[in-house]
């Protein structure tokens, strides 16, 4: 990373005509707000959060201030009214927007950095996952951990979600997804295993059924969540994340060469021509109307 900047980009991309909406946002993490008129992004010195207009992509207010290391992880609760952000620093910081103030103490309790945060759909709960290995289940109220860490793997947990239920969770790790029943503490079923070498790029259909996951040759396989069960497979190439619109229609996939395709979410055959860009891309984002797309991506210069 260059000294003095941040050669990581956000691309605002429109679903319907695939064409850019403004200029790229200096930043690595983002989250779209439950309205999707907003985009949180870290600020410019990498600590801070920024909540931008979509439309023009001017910052709205002063940033939220209270992290002491870099930003690696943003959610939106579901109500709009709360974000949340993890860390460098092992801690998560959960903010109030109607004042803009931190909401209870900080949350700490990681051994690592936290890669990953995700709130309950009653915004009750937040979900953070680390590089130690664990996922810790927050009361919000009383900023305190609902009982013992989830043990995911000797590997980082790179993402949580909730499902809609709000007593599920699933989290991710480089060797495999396990899907957790938060009232007995203990994975439900099955756990899925992680394609071979694979770090990142796992994302679930909005109704839970089907996981989309990138293989050893960076292509992306379908499979049905309850079973493990392979669905569809050798999507694409040179993937590296992947997300599902919201009506479960479609899903996205970038690439480190730089390319955005959209597919048919239950076939997996192509919805449209792929865009290319002049970045590795590695990351991306639904808004929740489905009309929009945030991608990350760094310049091939750095």
């Amino acid at each position: 990373e260059a000294a003095g900047g941040n050669p990581s980009k956000v691309f605002l991309w429109d679903v319907g005509t695939h064409k850019l909406l403004g200029p790229t946002i200096a930043a690595r993490s983002f989250a779209f707000s439950p309205d999707g008129k907003v985009l949180a992004t870290e600020g410019d010195d990498g600590k801070s959060i920024v909540l931008r207009e979509i439309l023009t992509h001017r910052p709205l207010r002063t940033p939220l201030l209270g992290l002491k290391a870099r930003v690696r992880s943003i959610a939106f609760s579901a109500d709009g009214q709360m974000i949340a952000a993890g860390g460098g620093e092992n801690t998560v910081i959960v903010w109030n927007l109607a004042d803009r103030r931190p909401e209870g103490k900080s949350l700490i309790g990681h051994r690592a950095a936290v890669n990953a945060v995700a709130f309950s759909p009653d915004r009750a709960m937040l979900a953070s996952g680390s590089g130690d290995g664990s996922v810790i289940v927050w009361d919000l109220e009383h900023s305190q951990p609902i009982g013992s860490p989830l043990s995911v793997s000797e590997k980082p947990v790179f993402a949580v979600a909730f499902f809609p239920d709000g007593h599920t969770i699933a989290s991710s790790s480089e060797e495999r997804v396990v899907i957790w029943d938060l009232e007995k503490a203990a994975p439900i079923a099955r756990e899925l295993p992680r394609p071979e070498n694979g770090k990142s790029g796992v994302a679930f259909s909005p109704d839970g059924t089907v996981l989309a996951s990138i293989d050893q040759y960076h292509q992306v396989t379908l499979s049905e969540v309850e079973t493990g069960r392979t669905l569809e497979d050798s999507i694409g190439e040179k993937a590296t994340a992947v997300a599902f619109s919201p009506d479960g229609k479609q899903f996205a996939s970038v690439g480190w060469n730089g390319v955005l395709a959209f597919w048919n979410g239950t076939t997996g055959e192509p919805n449209s021509a792929p865009q290319e860009t002049k970045f590795r891309l590695f990351s991306a984002a639904f808004s929740p109307d489905g009309r929009k797309l945030a991608i990350g991506g760094r310049s091939e210069e750095h």
